[in-house]
């Protein structure tokens, strides 16, 4: 191989390299923030508010039973794209359940709150423990 053509070569892997560190996606800095037991994700098209009434009475039920270190609500908005497609968030209203940083499981049927509360519910358990803590 002359010798312009190794250059022109290693040129081009010089260039590429970089771009191929880029589309490793790194975990969102808000990810790495939950500190709760369980944090629920709700994915939010601020477009589309009615359709998510019941995604927000489930966790607003749920929350009110639970202590901010078992589980922690985020609501991120269609517009933070970088952690939408960090997940690969399809359709909105979407609701991802993470226990520490991990993600364990996704909501994304049906807008029934009691279907949402069962989801919810088979993911956190905490009825007792706020409770305790206030009595």
């Amino acid at each position: 191989m002359p010798g312009y053509a190794k250059r022109f070569l290693a040129a081009v892997i010089c260039l590429l390299l970089p771009l191929t560190a880029c589309t490793a996606q790194s975990q969102p800095a808000m990810i790495q923030e939950l500190h709760a037991e369980t944090s629920m994700l709700l994915f939010s098209d601020e477009k589309n508010l009615n359709a998510e009434r019941p995604f927000y009475r489930a966790l607003l039920n749920k929350s009110n039973n639970c202590s901010t270190d078992q589980m922690d609500i985020r609501i991120i908005s269609s517009q933070e794209e970088d952690i939408s497609q960090y997940f690969g968030v399809s359709s909105y209203p979407s609701l991802y359940v993470m226990k520490g940083t991990e993600l364990r499981d996704k909501y994304e049927g049906s807008l029934d709150q009691s279907d949402i509360e069962t989801f919810i519910n088979g993911h956190v358990t905490c009825e007792e423990t706020k409770e305790r803590e206030e009595g």
